[in-house]
């Protein structure tokens, strides 16, 4: 089910703030986000972090990703966030728990 893909190089070339890597949607069980396994479909934004740093965001699919940006949760599970994105280890090291 991945979604997208994440590299060292997108990280760095954007010294933005906020900077969204990419977005998307998955469902909330065992083979997307499963923030809490109701099995409805969450939207999710990867953006980057003030230093170099990234994490993702997550709500449900009734608010659109700008709500998401600044109001969504933080996907803290890592199997969770590797069944949407393909990541390597360095990108993984960067990682905003």
């Amino acid at each position: 089910m991945t979604q997208g893909r994440i590299t060292i190089e997108a990280l760095d070339s954007s010294t933005l703030r906020g900077h969204v890597l990419c977005y998307g949607s998955a469902p909330d069980d065992v083979t997307g986000l499963n923030m809490t396994g109701s099995g409805k479909t969450l939207h999710w934004v990867a953006k980057r972090g003030a230093i170099g740093d990234w994490c993702v965001y997550c709500h449900w699919s009734s608010h659109d990703f700008v709500y998401i940006l600044s109001q969504g949760d933080k996907v803290i599970n890592r199997e969770n966030i590797e069944n949407i994105l393909d990541i390597d280890d360095e990108v993984w090291a960067r990682y905003r728990f």
